[in-house]
């Protein structure tokens, strides 16, 4: 059922690390990708997460923009399974 793994960086540059992330299918048949983005240098109970959506008419492009992205937000302390919704969010069979 996952769709990706985005393996964790002890060390990164980035302020800011992937903790979730996930892939669905909208009703007007193209393939959007969601991620929570959490700042490593303030407390998340104060400061709270971003959310970055991406939206593709391309499951491989998408795929593709979730890895550069994992790039650039790495996960510091543990792998973040990106899981795939698109066969419960109206896109039929699992691909």
């Amino acid at each position: 059922m996952y769709f990706l793994t985005i393996k964790a960086r002890k060390e990164s540059d980035s302020q800011y690390a992937i903790v979730l992330g996930g892939v669905m299918k909208k009703e007007d048949e193209k393939y959007e990708a969601f991620f929570t983005l959490i700042d490593k240098k303030k407390p998340r109970a104060k400061y709270g997460a971003s959310e970055i959506k991406i939206t593709s008419g391309d499951k491989e492009t998408l795929q593709d923009q979730i890895k550069q992205l994992a790039e650039v937000f790495p996960p510091v302390k543990k792998d973040v399974n990106i899981l795939d919704l698109t066969a419960f969010s109206g896109g039929g069979k699992h691909e």
